[in-house]
């Protein structure tokens, strides 16, 4: 437990991806890069993976697509300057909402859920394309954020596939894996509200 506490005091400097450097021309490298160097983000995408694989079928594709989609639209709107209300909480609150889902993975089932999931994948695009707007090569750090996103939904769809595995170990794992993501959001929701 005191381990979970000193992660949670780390927190603040690894929360928000969009809050790094993402360099002064926002070139491929600095887009591929930025959505590793930030735990909300990456929690997110690496979720939904996870979520997709729970529901199987062409959910794990079409999901993470749906959410990609969803964070491109917000991209759009962020680079032009359209106002969202209130996106850093909402992609806080997002991390603790997906962490349950995975927790109780039955509730991934019904397509109500899965379309609210993918819909916030509008803040967390949108973060990023108010941090972008201003950069030299918005373009390139838009492909290479994308190509990122995809290989991080992955990743998370190949994590969402341990529980049909023989490994009691890393069932184990992934059985915690729920509750350190939502200590995780917790955090961040706190984080957040000194964004508002």
């Amino acid at each position: 437990m005191k381990y979970l506490f000193l992660c949670f005091l780390m927190l603040p400097s690894l929360a928000f991806a969009h809050s790094g450097d993402i360099g002064v021309t926002g070139s491929f490298s600095s887009g591929f890069i930025h959505p590793f160097i930030g735990l909300d983000h990456f929690l997110a995408m690496f979720c939904i993976g996870a979520i997709s694989a729970q529901r199987g079928g062409t959910s794990v594709w079409a999901v993470p697509g749906l959410f990609i989609v969803f964070m491109m639209i917000g991209f759009i709107l962020g680079y032009h300057d359209y106002n969202l209300p209130f996106f850093e909480p909402l992609i806080a609150f997002s991390v603790l909402l997906f962490a349950i889902i995975m927790k109780y993975p039955t509730w991934s089932k019904f397509n109500g859920v899965i379309l609210v999931l993918v819909m916030f994948g509008v803040s967390h695009g949108y973060a990023h394309g108010v941090a972008v707007s201003a950069l030299f090569d918005p373009q390139g750090f838009q492909k290479g954020f994308i190509i990122a996103s995809v290989l991080i939904h992955i990743v998370g769809v190949v994590f969402g596939l341990v529980p049909k595995m023989q490994s009691n170990v890393a069932k184990t794992l992934y059985s915690y894996s729920p509750y350190l993501v939502a200590v995780a959001g917790i955090g961040f929701i706190f984080q957040s509200f000194s964004y508002v």
